[in-house]
């Protein structure tokens, strides 16, 4: 994959999109920042142009642009006169977010693309996927796990994945993902747990705080996986305002980060009451008691509700 290239991303699956479209900037440059366009308020003719005025000395050497089923007849004339004479030092990168179905609607008619197909596996394909990044974790995951891992999140690659993130967190140092521990932590709604924990830590209501968590907490290992999904949570906040203030559309950010839609304006809220600083040092906290509670076992109930105690009290 080089500059010069022109790809056509397209499938109904926002992680395999952004997994394609991750791996031809690596295989271009590792250091290089993509120019990015979106089909709702810019012409394709704008992402042509830049790509038309790059040169070997330009630091973007990729431009993206998203929502090519959005675009007109005329813009696909465009984009097929530039496919004809590329500029050697771009990489044109065409995303699509329909099921990518060869020669029906958006996908008649195309310019000669690399196409790259990112369509949503069915539910006979998931199994070997889900071990696939399990084992990427150094993990494993009992089969009968498996099964009720899909049968809580669907289809979903994303969902699926961070599903798997939250697990390899929750299971600490053990390498087996078992039935018990999906059925634990995914059976319950532990993230809108942590949204509201999240909430109420950004009141600084201790209060509420520990009666929420104690609410979840029935052994030791709830601790450690409450934890997990506050960072996770943090995390995504954290990333979230980032990107917000790249400019990037809101309803892209919520894609990008997996946001489910019932708790987009409450994920949203916290990314507004919330700030980069004290996001940072809340995740070093919870790494720093993570450790702590690994290389010095103790009261570990005392030690996550003094945890919660210091969360409450940064600024």
């Amino acid at each position: 994959m080089l500059a010069g290239q022109v790809y056509l991303v397209a499938g109904d699956e926002s992680f395999l999109r952004d997994k394609a479209i991750r791996k031809i900037r690596f295989d271009l440059s590792k250091e290089v920042t993509p120019l990015i366009f979106y089909s709702d308020d810019t012409s394709i003719k704008e992402a042509v142009d830049a790509c038309r005025s790059m040169d070997m000395l330009t630091e973007n050497l990729v431009v993206i642009y998203k929502g090519f089923e959005d675009i007109s007849t005329q813009d696909k004339d465009i984009l097929s006169k530039y496919i004809r004479k590329p500029n050697p030092a771009a990489c044109l990168i065409i995303e699509a977010s329909a099921r990518y179905i060869n020669g029906k609607k958006p996908y008649n008619k195309l310019p000669k693309f690399k196409v790259v197909e990112c369509n949503r596996p069915r539910i006979g394909q998931l199994g070997n996927w889900i071990n696939k990044i399990t084992e990427d974790k150094e993990k494993k995951i009992e089969s009968q796990a498996v099964e009720s891992l899909i049968s809580k999140c669907g289809n979903s690659l994303k969902g699926i994945s961070d599903a798997i993130e939250k697990l390899s967190l929750y299971v600490g140092e053990s390498k087996i993902i078992t039935l018990g521990h999906v059925q634990e932590l995914i059976g319950f709604d532990a993230e809108y747990t942590a949204y509201n924990l999240i909430d109420e830590i950004f009141k600084k209501d201790i209060g509420e705080s520990l009666r929420i968590a104690n609410r979840v907490i029935s052994k030791e290992k709830d601790i450690f996986g409450l934890m997990g999904l506050i960072s996770f949570q943090l995390t995504r906040i954290y990333k979230a305002k980032n990107l917000l203030q790249k400019k990037v559309p809101r309803q892209e950010v919520l894609r990008e980060l997996g946001i489910y839609s019932y708790l987009a304006d409450k994920f949203l809220k916290q990314v507004e009451r919330s700030n980069s600083k004290t996001i940072n040092k809340a995740i070093s906290l919870l790494a720093e008691t993570d450790l702590n509670f690994k290389t010095r076992p103790g009261d570990y109930r005392n030690n996550f509700d003094s945890l919660i105690v210091r969360l409450c009290a940064l600024k």
